[in-house]
């Protein structure tokens, strides 16, 4: 069951051989891109069975983009189902969530949730590169926690810059500031690695590369400290908006730092930025050691603060979703995935605020050490303690040895839901809806209901072997290490006897309701897909006809030519910010010019 809830396991995959399941029938796709990058193109898109809108970023098999070479990889085909397999290992609210893969004869598609706040480069652009330093160190300890989570699942990004992180939503009432409550996301892993294995040195932005990335010589030991560097050049560009001088080394630091345009940045922001920029990889921080810089500190004591209702619910939410069966679990582990960004502000601060106490992982034995005479104290504390003592009843065995993202949204999920007296704890996580209709769509793979047909379709069939064989990524599963059909059937059966669970009986299921009218749900999600209220989401067969495909635009003629500041990055962003009409060019992140020495 653990596996069913494991990052990476509830995302669809499909390709070439399903005849009846491509992009073009489960998405009506924009005609026109969000964005280009080097290897490939992204697309708003709706699905059409729950219309939910999505990110798809597509790269083709064949084509002039077919000679790049880039990570041993054969294709940008290839690089994308690269990026795939990096994808599934990360869960983090930080980090871009990857929802499906279509791995077509001439192209893969990955879809991805959409991003529509627009990213930190057009923050910096709009602010004439004075962004409030409050408002940087907000921005930039959130791309700290990010950058973390990665290197803690054995994951460097190695492309790291202002264009790759996008925010969920705008907030036009402090616009132009950055948004104070949508969360940022690190999105683009094309050029991303797993430490250790198939290393290739060389890769990335060149304005944001380390020294020891230019010139082929950064290691598998110093991969991390890479991404570090990256980081101290976007930070560099929040303050003063520029890049650092080429020719700064570490003993001009003093002079370098000096100078006027660093006349309103403070001292601590001068020493971490001046750490992050060291020449030598090992003279760096880490980015667990970069949170717990003096300047990091601030800006988490000042924003990161759980709010204190929501710790309150750690109990109740402990005890219901300990008490849920196996099926339950699953089910909110499907809708935590879909959850309103509007409602995960709170539980977002509590899980950095664990990490920080954690080293980055809420195992077992660190959530012990959370609660020690060295630990964090007050409510905190108690609900590390919580978590610590019920691990083994939310943490199922044979699985993951650390609670994940989804699984801290799923358990306060249950603190959401209201109570015989119709009270809910505060700040939780809602159960909604819409939410629910595209998790039961998750789950029943389309057909109308979830069974252990559509579970087994979902996790134990092949990951899309494609034209690539054995050398994919996403190569087929081992069936012998997955569960059978017979423990799917006894899984389903938790919710009914029947073997088959319709979609007013999965909103009881995910509520914890008994059988009988649902409570406060509303028929938003079926009216909103052109359904009948008595009827379930009704199986693929029956879905209206999808138009023909869409002709995306030609792709560029050389896929290795240096991104700039300039170019418009490959992200899984939203509508710019611009009225309709004529597109504005990108001015280059030089408002200040280059410093140099």
């Amino acid at each position: 069951m653990q596996r069913l809830r494991e990052p990476g396991s509830l995302v669809r995959s499909y390709h070439q051989g399903d005849r009846d399941r491509n992009l073009w029938k489960a998405y009506e796709v924009d005609p026109e891109p969000l964005g280009e990058g080097r290897y490939s193109r992204v697309f708003g898109a709706t699905h059409r069975s729950t219309g939910a809108r999505r990110a798809i970023k597509t790269a083709d098999r064949q084509g002039p983009w077919t000679q790049y070479r880039d990570l041993g990889m054969e294709c940008p085909g290839l690089l994308a189902c690269h990026e795939a397999d990096i994808l599934r290992r990360l869960d983090h609210p930080n980090v871009i969530r990857i929802l499906e893969v279509f791995e077509e004869q001439k192209s893969v598609h990955l879809v991805l949730e959409l991003c529509e706040g627009g990213d930190v480069l057009e923050r910096i652009l709009v602010s004439n590169g004075r962004l409030p330093e409050k408002d940087i160190a907000r921005l930039f300890i959130q791309m700290l926690f990010a950058v973390w989570h990665l290197h803690q699942n054995g994951v460097v990004h190695r492309d790291l810059k202002p264009e790759h992180f996008l925010f969920t939503r705008r907030e036009p009432d402090i616009e132009p500031r950055p948004p104070a409550e949508a969360t940022m996301k690190l999105i683009d892993f094309g050029l991303s690695h797993k430490i250790g294995v198939g290393f290739a040195p060389e890769g990335g932005t060149p304005q944001f590369m380390s020294p020891e990335a230019k010139t082929g010589k950064l290691t598998k030991e110093s991969a991390d400290r890479g991404d570090m560097w990256s980081l101290g050049v976007v930070l560099h560009a929040m303050l003063v908006g520029h890049y650092p001088s080429p020719h700064l080394t570490d003993e001009k630091h003093g002079q370098y730092f000096s100078r006027p345009a660093w006349s309103g940045v403070s001292p601590p922001g001068i020493e971490l930025i001046g750490l992050l920029l060291r020449r030598q990889p090992a003279d760096r921080p880490s980015a667990a050691a970069a949170l717990k810089h003096p300047w990091a500190q601030t800006a988490i004591n000042a924003n990161v603060i759980p709010p204190e209702p929501l710790l309150r619910c750690v109990a109740p939410a402990i005890k219901s979703y300990g008490a849920a069966n196996s099926l339950r679990r699953l089910a909110l582990a499907a809708v935590a995935r879909e959850a309103d960004d509007r409602d995960l502000s709170g539980l977002r601060q509590l899980l950095q605020k664990l990490e920080l106490s954690c080293d980055g992982r809420l195992a077992r034995s660190a959530l012990l050490r959370a609660n020690g005479a060295d630990g964090v104290q007050g409510a905190l504390g108690e609900t590390a303690m919580a978590l610590f003592r019920s691990f083994d009843a939310i943490v199922e065995k044979g699985g993951l040895d650390a609670l994940t993202w989804t699984e801290l949204v799923a358990l306060f999920m249950c603190a959401g839901v209201p109570s015989s007296k119709g009270a809910t704890c505060a700040h939780t996580p809602l159960i909604r809806d819409e939410a629910c209709f595209r998790a039961f769509d998750l789950l029943s793979y389309g057909t109308g209901s979830v069974s252990a047909s559509s579970l087994d379709q979902l996790i134990l069939r092949p990951k899309g072997a494609g034209d690539a064989g054995d050398q994919s990524p996403m190569r087929a599963v081992d069936k012998t290490s997955s569960m059978d059909l017979a423990k799917l059937n006894r899984l389903v059966q938790e919710g009914g006897s029947s073997g088959t669970i319709c979609y007013t009986d999965f909103l009881r299921l995910a509520r914890g309701e008994r059988r009988g009218p649902v409570a406060g749900a509303s028929l938003l999600s079926l009216f909103a897909c052109g359904r009948s209220p008595a009827s379930a989401p009704a199986p693929a067969s029956a879905r209206r006809a999808s138009p023909p495909p869409i002709s995306p635009p030609p792709s560029p003629t050389s896929p290795r030519a240096a991104q700039s500041p300039r170019s418009t990055p490959t992200s899984e962003r939203g509508s710019p910010p611009s009225s309709p009409g004529k597109k504005k060019k990108r001015r280059p992140l030089s408002i200040l010019g280059m410093t140099s020495l």
